[in-house]
């Protein structure tokens, strides 16, 4: 019997639904401790214009209170990209700065217009089975068929 995607992959972080122009939200501190790799996945809605511009961000730190280093940075603007679009950040936890450094955030930021979007993050290759142990508290529940 092969593992189940719920067995290999944890919901580790969200930033829940939003609409608003001009706002910045974060995800949660995720301890990466235990995963090979965290997946950042944004879902861009129907509401960026010409004038909007999302930009998501993963940060790195040695405690929860330090998570300021930038890792990574991706800019979306209708321009370059539209409307209903998806960004994945697939974050390798083995390049982080150094083995102190166990625990990232993402932020998205929105200027301009209106702009919805989503945020969840996903870890990968858990040291401990089934990873689903380490999804967040929100996960209702795990529905396999």
């Amino acid at each position: 019997m092969s593992e189940r995607a719920s067995e290999m992959a944890a919901l580790l972080g969200t930033i829940d639904i939003q609409a608003a122009a001009s706002t910045a939200k974060t995800s949660d501190v995720i301890d990466v401790s235990e995963y090979d790799s965290v997946l950042f996945l944004v879902e861009i809605g129907t509401n960026c214009c010409s004038s909007g511009k999302l930009t998501i961000q993963v940060f790195e730190g040695t405690s929860t209170g330090t998570v300021t280093n930038a890792v990574t940075t991706v800019t979306h603007a209708k321009a370059t990209g539209g409307e209903n679009q998806q960004y994945l950040v697939d974050l390798d936890c083995a390049d982080l700065s150094g083995p102190n450094y166990r625990y990232v955030k993402a932020k998205v930021t929105s200027t301009g217009k209106q702009m919805g979007f989503y945020l969840a993050a996903l870890g990968f290759k858990p040291r401990y089975h089934p990873a689903s142990d380490g999804d967040l508290a929100s996960v209702k529940s795990i529905t396999q068929t």
